[in-house]
């Protein structure tokens, strides 16, 4: 279950950043043809759109400090880019 949690985060931010856009236009949608305001769905749709980006920086987050744990030479690690750990 826990086995690559980063990539796991990561796919679920990119999961989060593709559904979260589609939700709020669908529910836009549905208000207007109600004769609603759709503009609070805009206000509240962007923010959360956005806030896939800190959930796909952790993730990869996690998984960088995972990969620099097993020393797999798995990342792409110039050799004066970072000290050595």
């Amino acid at each position: 279950m826990f086995n690559e949690i980063g990539k796991k985060i990561k796919l679920i931010a990119e999961i989060y950043a593709a559904a979260m856009p589609a939700l709020t236009l669908l529910a836009a949608i549905l208000t207007a043809v109600r004769g609603g305001d759709v503009l609070p769905y805009i206000f509240a749709g962007v923010p959360c759109t956005l806030l896939a980006w800190p959930l796909y920086g952790f993730g990869q987050l996690v998984q960088d400090v995972h990969d620099l744990r097993l020393g797999d030479g798995s990342m792409n690690i110039h050799g004066d880019d970072l000290p050595q750990l």
